[in-house]
């Protein structure tokens, strides 16, 4: 992915740093389902990249990819379906409709039998609306205020320094180039755009609402090592 939207140098740089990480090495050791998780998160963003800039089929792939990623991990979803929203959104308006039908046509043909093995829609539904509940309840900002933000800080910063390792020692270089007048114009580069928008959406959702697990970090981790190089190269000009 990295070789794909930057360059060989930047690729063997995140891949080296992900080699580094003690979370990835750690949840990689037992029958968890986070490296999976990181698996997943980073093939269906490399779909969707493919389809911004390629267009054509690839749209169909990405939208299909991401259906059905999400059936192994449902967080994929409204994680990752506002950077296929980016990236289709100009390619046509019968096409982002195929892709939409795929998207819904992929979902279904997990969810529908899972709710059926699982006693029906009605019971599936409130399981799953009792969960939400649950975390809304006693973890996120709408439940508990600044206190579980608070905590939420924390434990994001807590897991990403496990999960980033040696390349945290990257992050303040990536800060000097956000702020620096003589980067500035790398910084229009929109594939920085596409990376970011990855990220966002799972960076929401664990500083307001709820983050539980090490390996829930996997979600932006790629996008992450990604950047930590990259603002390296940028500030090497």
């Amino acid at each position: 992915a990295g070789r794909m939207i930057f360059d060989r140098q930047a690729a063997l740089a995140a891949a080296l740093l992900l080699a580094t990480s003690l979370s990835f090495w750690s949840l990689s050791e037992v029958a968890l389902p986070y490296t999976l998780l990181g698996f997943l998160s980073v093939t269906v963003s490399g779909l969707i990249y493919l389809a911004w800039v390629k267009g054509r089929f690839w749209v169909y792939i990405a939208a299909l990819s991401l259906a059905l990623a999400s059936g192994f991990r449902e967080d994929l979803l409204p994680f990752l379906l506002p950077l296929l929203a980016f990236a289709i959104w100009n390619k046509g308006r019968w096409r982002v409709l195929v892709a939409a039908l795929l998207l819904a046509g992929g979902i279904a043909a997990w969810y529908v039998p899972s709710a059926l093995l699982s006693g029906g829609l009605g019971p599936y539904r409130e399981a799953s609306s009792t969960q939400s509940d649950y975390l809304f309840t006693y973890f996120s900002v709408f439940g508990l205020g600044a206190r579980a933000l608070g905590i939420n800080v924390y434990t994001l910063l807590r897991f990403s320094l496990y999960a980033f390792s040696s390349a945290a020692l990257l992050v303040p270089v990536l800060l000097w180039a956000l702020v620096s007048t003589r980067t500035r114009s790398s910084l229009r580069d929109r594939r920085l755009l596409f990376l970011i928008i990855w990220m966002a959406p799972s960076l929401l959702f664990y500083l307001f609402i709820h983050l539980g697990e090490f390996g829930y970090i996997f979600t932006f981790l790629p996008a992450g090592l990604l950047l930590c190089p990259r603002g390296f190269q940028i500030t090497a000009r």
